[in-house]
């Protein structure tokens, strides 16, 4: 058990130190690797990302059951259930694998100029169609070795195994962005960018297979599944799915909405906002599908509700801190940001962002619910839920964009927030699924309070000290993280959150 926490603890971290080289990253390569590579080739590398995303969705949310029943079968200590339940699963995936792999071919070979299912290809030349056909093959390989040999990446999260998948992430985001460079430095375009993204994806994969066989023992074993397990198992993944398509829809439903009652301008601006909250949502997700193997064996093993809630609250602070450490610095130097990084055209996305960011304190600081509703095989109501949800949102969006543009559609999806994954889930959590959420809401009211002050001081010292340049604005969030985190350590954590601190400094120091 001491073991798994460290894990735990450490996966965490090196999550943290993922996201942020991640982010980083993109925003150091990304204009290099632009400029190098050309708006027409990375249009076709975009585009063919687009098309094969929708492949994507043969996984049919299986990984989430594979995760799922794994950690199930190691918390009964059933090793011969767990590893025909991997052969299982790798046969289902190379099925898939077969479909991807026609029906990524089959669209490959099809496209030609004009409208091609559904994505606009009209204006593309011969040349850049062959190129098209090409990137779209390649992704597909790559997709199509991705479904069975992701069974033995679920396999090391359902062990909790987490530091040695985050140091593998952590080296390719490194490696990956400068040996691009490279070789777009020698004049290949976007399909030599494909092939080094496959090669890392495969390389990473390849790595987690070495990991399973040799640290792990695990060796798939592959029996039929017995029909019990068959339909317990479809009856988790097809919400899965379902959430999956509903996620789609609702992160592109904004866009649409300004894009017919807009135009291009409103889109553009509300693009450069969602990908600036794309960065927060990421660290907010980042925790709670840790716990989510413990989840599991704490329902296989009938834990009481008090437990479950205990954890949801624990987990809940930690990732409290982190959102509103990204809300309130945002808050207060988010408009330099957008300034100096998109330009005074794009000033609209931080107020888009500040009223996408608010509302996702509370349902993302939450997370850890969502694991739970996967973990005792509720989640079919979130999904259903959800895609009301997003109906809401495009009714009141309309309208409102129509009015304030990309504000306005924000606005639409921060009061479909507060009445659908606030409200409403929080109510659910509370009826059916017993969490203490009351508890909850004790613990975030004072944090809130309390980050609110330094987020007014952070306010004050942008306004008498506005940033003009990048090394003004990194000097300003570096006093603010200082003392963002002094003030959050003396004023607000508890013991466990404090000795949770002291853990990581020690392991850094060593």
């Amino acid at each position: 058990m001491k073991s798994q926490k460290n894990q735990i603890k450490s996966g965490i971290v090196l999550s943290y130190v993922y996201l942020a080289i991640s982010m980083i990253a993109g925003l150091l390569y990304t204009p290099r690797m632009l400029s190098m590579l050309g708006q027409s080739q990375y249009g076709l590398y975009s585009l063919a990302n687009s098309i094969i995303g929708y492949l994507s969705f043969l996984g049919l949310g299986l990984e989430s059951a594979l995760v799922k029943y794994t950690a199930k079968y190691i918390a009964l200590e059933d090793k011969e259930g767990e590893q025909k339940l991997g052969g299982g699963f790798l046969r289902i995936y190379f099925v898939i694998s077969a479909v991807a792999l026609l029906a990524g071919g089959f669209i490959a070979f099809s496209l030609k100029p004009g409208m091609a299912f559904g994505f606009m290809t009209g204006k593309l030349v011969e040349s850049e169609i062959t190129g098209l056909r090409i990137i779209v093959a390649i992704l597909t390989v790559n997709l199509a070795i991705g479904f069975p040999m992701g069974v033995f990446g679920g396999v090391i999260t359902a062990h909790e195994r987490f530091t040695f998948r985050k140091v593998i992430s952590i080296i390719r985001e490194v490696l990956m962005p400068v040996t691009v460079l490279v070789i777009l430095s020698f004049g290949y375009k976007a399909i030599a960018l494909v092939v080094v993204h496959t090669t890392f994806n495969i390389a990473v994969l390849l790595s987690d297979f070495i990991y399973v066989r040799k640290v792990l023992g695990y060796k798939p074993i592959f029996a039929r599944f017995e029909k019990p397990l068959v339909k317990e198992i479809v009856d988790y993944s097809v919400f899965i799915f379902i959430g999956l398509i509903v996620d789609r829809i609702a992160d592109a439903t904004n866009s649409m909405v300004l894009g017919a009652v807009s135009g291009t301008v409103a889109v553009a601006v509300y693009g450069i906002a969602i990908q600036i909250n794309t960065y927060y949502l990421n660290f907010s997700a980042s925790i709670g599908s840790f716990f989510f193997p413990r989840i599991v064996g704490m329902t296989v093993k009938n834990s009481d509700d008090k437990e479950i809630s205990d954890l949801f609250i624990k987990v809940g602070r930690v990732q409290l801190y982190v959102l509103a450490l990204i809300c309130s610095g945002f808050i207060a130097f988010g408009k330099d940001f957008v300034l100096l990084w998109a330009g005074k055209d794009y000033i609209n996305a931080y107020y888009i962002v500040v009223i996408l960011m608010i509302p996702t304190l509370i349902n993302r600081s939450q997370s850890l619910g969502t694991q739970i509703l996967l973990a005792k095989n509720k989640h079919r109501f979130r999904a259903i839920f959800y895609l009301g949800v997003t109906v809401l949102d495009i009714a009141i969006s309309i309208p409102l964009a129509m009015i304030w543009e990309g504000i306005g559609a924000a606005v639409g999806t921060f009061i479909a927030v507060l009445i659908g994954p606030i409200i409403t889930m929080n109510i659910y959590y509370a009826k059916v699924m017993h969490l203490d959420i009351k508890g909850y809401f004790r613990n975030f009211i004072p944090q809130i309070f309390k980050i609110s002050i330094v987020a007014a001081a952070g306010f004050a010292m942008n306004y008498f000290w506005s940033a003009s340049s990048w090394l003004i604005l990194a000097s300003q969030i570096i006093v603010y993280l200082v003392v963002y985190l002094a003030v959050i350590y003396c004023w607000s954590f508890n013991s466990y959150e404090k000795n949770l601190v002291k853990t990581v400094v020690e392991k850094i120091k060593r």
